[in-house]
C-alpha cells in the first residue's frame, strides 16, 4: 500500500453521464446539514488501518480504480482498462457537479484523527461556506458502476466503496457522519448512472475489460495487507 499525502485531486476534463435533472434528482431529500458533534477514529497513525487510508487519498479514476483490483480479483494495472477509466472519469465529473450544488457551512468542530491528519487539504476554503467535497462521495459512487460492470463481485466491491468513505473520516478530512451522508449519497449516485441510457451504452465493453483481467490471471500484491488492515474494526 502507498502512504503519504494527497492533494485534493483535479476533476478530469470529460462530461458526466448525467444531465442537470438527474443531478438534482440524486440529491433530492439529501441537502446537506451541519454536521453533529463526533468522537475520533480509534487508529493509530502509521498502523495498517491508517496507511490503507493513505492510500485510498488517491480517487482519481486511472488510480482509484486499484483501490478495487483485491475485490475483482485482478491487477488492474497490468492490463486493458481504457473503458473503465474513462467510466469512472465521467463518475468524477458527476461528484464534482453534486459538491458544487450541495453546499454546507463548515461544522463548528474540524474533522480530525487524533490530531495526526493522513490527508492534506488541496486549495483554499471559503471560510462562510464550504463545498461537500467530491471525494466523500467518490468511493461509493464507483463502487456501484464497478458493481454492475463486475455482478458477480458486487458485494465485496461495494464493501471497498464503504471503506474509502471510512478512510476520508480517519485521515480527518471529514467527520464519520459526514462520511455516512457521502456514501449514501454516492450509492444513489451511482444507481442514476446505472440507469442511464449511456452507460448502459459503455456497459459491454466495462464487462469485457473486468473479464480480460480476471482472464489474466495476475492479482493485486497488496491483497494481503488490504485483508489485514480491514481485519480489525474500526471503533
Amino acid at each position: 500500500m502507498l502512504a503519504g499525502c494527497a492533494t485534493t485531486p483535479a476533476a478530469p476534463v470529460v462530461s458526466g453521464y448525467l444531465d442537470t435533472s438527474r443531478i438534482a434528482g440524486a440529491t433530492s431529500g439529501l441537502m446537506s446539514h451541519e454536521a453533529a458533534p463526533w468522537a475520533p477514529q480509534a487508529v493509530v497513525a502509521g498502523g495498517d488501518r491508517w496507511l490503507l487510508a493513505t492510500a485510498h487519498a488517491e480517487l482519481r479514476p486511472r488510480y482509484a480504480l486499484q483501490h478495487f483490483d483485491c475485490a475483482l480479483g485482478v491487477r488492474s494495472a497490468s492490463g486493458e482498462t481504457r473503458a473503465l477509466e474513462q467510466a469512472l472519469a465521467r463518475v468524477f465529473s458527476d461528484a464534482a457537479k453534486v459538491a458544487e450544488r450541495l453546499r454546507r457551512k463548515p461544522p463548528s468542530r474540524p474533522a480530525e484523527a487524533g490530531g495526526r491528519a493522513c490527508r492534506r487539504h488541496g486549495g483554499e476554503t471559503d471560510e462562510s461556506e464550504a463545498r461537500l467535497r467530491p471525494e466523500t462521495i467518490l468511493g461509493s459512487a464507483y463502487a456501484e458502476v464497478l458493481a454492475a460492470a463486475a455482478p458477480q463481485a458486487a458485494s465485496p466491491i461495494r464493501s471497498i466503496g464503504h471503506e474509502i468513505g471510512v478512510s476520508q473520516a480517519i485521515c480527518g478530512l471529514v467527520t464519520p457522519d459526514e462520511a455516512a451522508e457521502g456514501e449514501a449519497l454516492g450509492r444513489r449516485l451511482g444507481a442514476e448512472i446505472v440507469a442511464t441510457e449511456e452507460f448502459r451504452a459503455d456497459l459491454p465493453d466495462l464487462r469485457r475489460e473486468v473479464q480480460g483481467l480476471q482472464r489474466s490471471g495476475l492479482t493485486h500484491p497488496g491483497c494481503a495487507a488490504e485483508r489485514l488492515a480491514l481485519s480489525a474494526p474500526v471503533s
